[in-house]
């Protein structure tokens, strides 16, 4: 699904016009002309506050996932019940990477935990 397909059923979803979305946002009333017709996307900036606008991702907007849900309003996977809030920002993070990296991060919160350890002796 494109961008702009995405757009509009947020659009349609929320039951307001292009207009109103428009005039909400502050944005130029050529905004849909060049999302259109010309099949560009907004900026970064206009993509953020049309995210925020719809509580949804900017990936979900661009198509890149399926999943609207901003990772502060998803719920806690199996994995990550009883972390705390730090912890599960964390287990987020290291979630995402390609194993090399994850294994990278995993050394640097054993080095960090082995730091903690030695002031406490």
């Amino acid at each position: 699904m494109s961008f702009l397909e995405r757009l509009l059923a947020e659009i349609d979803n929320a039951g307001i016009t292009k207009n109103k979305l428009l005039t909400d946002l502050e944005l130029s009333k050529n905004s849909f002309v060049a999302w259109s017709k010309r099949g560009t996307v907004p900026s970064g900036e206009t993509l953020d506050k049309l995210a925020n606008y719809f509580g949804v991702t900017i990936d979900y907007l661009l198509g890149r996932t399926d999943d609207p849900t901003p990772p502060d309003k998803q719920k806690p996977s199996a994995e990550a019940e009883g972390l705390t809030e730090t912890q599960r920002r964390v287990y987020d993070m290291v979630k995402h990477l390609p194993d090399d990296k994850a294994a990278e991060a995993i050394d640097y919160v054993q080095y960090l935990i082995d730091k903690q350890a030695d002031r406490s002796k």
